[in-house]
């Protein structure tokens, strides 16, 4: 349970993050579907960031007890996870945070529990949770498992920060020639920064 706590939001303020609109704009979309939601992409491109900022955008209509992130990453967890642990961690929160509501569900660096797609897929059709998941895209999505889910969700790609997303980051708009000549000195520094 400590775990749990440690990772979510239940009884304190989500993190300040600085947004990345076109992401926060396609999960508002894709939520929609009732699909289960994949993030993928390199490593430490934003993901856990983006769930984390969806989580908050979903408690300003829902109560935060009905969110449950967990990090798979966390070195708390045994080092070999089956689906046990997913079953574990979901009646454990039922029992002790949320009996009855709604549960949206984010799964972070899933791939890390062996045969995860089988109880996704069952907690899907179930309707146990409204599911989000992230991973690489290798591990996540290799052939066998893209197909077990197949037809069951949405995917984002996440990309690193874009060099006008780390403008946006600086207060720095940059749409137009006219805008690149009035800021050229300050934006020609924060390319050096961003490269670096």
């Amino acid at each position: 349970m400590a775990i749990l706590h440690d990772w979510n939001y239940w009884y304190r303020d989500f993190p300040q993050f600085i947004p990345r609109p076109e992401y926060q704009e396609k999960m508002q979309r894709l939520r929609r579907s009732d699909e289960i939601i994949v993030l993928t992409g390199m490593r430490r491109s934003g993901k856990s960031t983006l769930l984390k900022q969806e989580m908050e955008d979903l408690a300003r209509n829902h109560d935060k007890t009905q969110l449950l992130y967990i990090n798979f990453e966390d070195p708390r967890f045994p080092p070999a996870m089956d689906t046990s642990i997913l079953d574990q961690i979901l009646a454990t929160y039922r029992e002790n945070i949320n009996p009855d509501k709604e549960v949206y569900l984010f799964l972070d660096e899933v791939q890390n529990v062996q045969s995860w797609e089988k109880w996704v897929v069952t907690a899907y059709e179930l309707q146990k949770a409204r599911i989000y998941l992230t991973g690489s895209s290798s591990a996540l999505l290799s052939g066998e498992i893209a197909s077990s889910i197949s037809g069951r969700y949405l995917k984002i790609d996440v990309y690193p920060l874009t060099f006008q997303e780390y403008l946006l980051f600086h207060d720095i708009s940059c749409t137009s020639i006219t805008e690149y000549t009035t800021n050229r000195t300050m934006i020609n520094r924060l390319f050096t920064g961003y490269l670096t």
